[in-house]
């Protein structure tokens, strides 16, 4: 349960859990908080042609959003990479009471994630893989079979 706002439904743990495993068909999925309590907004289906599109285009000006995302890609050196990165967004044209709520929720719903390995806020772009930006001590190769790059600040972007 979220330590302030509103609780995390049991089924949104059991969904990440089942990522991190490996039992699920999912690459991530989007939350938003309903009726009191945090939810599934949609599913982001390994299957996708773009699954870091999909997420993305759940953010909206004037929404809040939680996602998991499970980065896949392969290192440098051929080795397969896979990481869970938890992202939140507040669009700057949502209403003022749904940001309050969504900032004092988000760390509890963070907490029922164990082994996230990344935390960072979301954007609307769609033309680099932001997302990857925090894997600072990591460099990847390719990421969701999509050749990447890292330039000397950090940032990733398609090859």
């Amino acid at each position: 349960m979220a330590m302030t706002g509103y609780p995390v439904d049991p089924a949104v743990t059991d969904l990440y859990n089942n990522i991190k495993v490996g039992t699920s068909t999912c690459r991530g999925f989007t939350m938003h908080i309903d009726n009191k309590m945090v939810k599934i907004l949609s599913k982001i289906e390994s299957s996708s042609k773009d699954p870091f599109g999909e997420m993305v285009s759940q953010f909206e000006d004037n929404n809040t959003r939680y996602a998991v995302f499970d980065i896949k890609g392969k290192n440098t050196d051929g080795r397969d990479y896979t990481k869970m990165v938890f992202v939140y967004w507040q669009g700057p044209n949502a209403p003022v009471k749904e940001r309050m709520t969504f900032a004092a929720t988000k760390d509890g719903v963070k907490n029922e994630f164990k082994a996230i390995g990344f935390e960072t806020a979301g954007k609307k772009d769609t033309s680099r893989p932001w997302v990857l930006d925090v894997l600072r001590n990591v460099t990847l190769a390719s990421a969701d079979g999509r050749a990447v790059k890292k330039a000397g600040n950090g940032e990733y972007s398609y090859a």
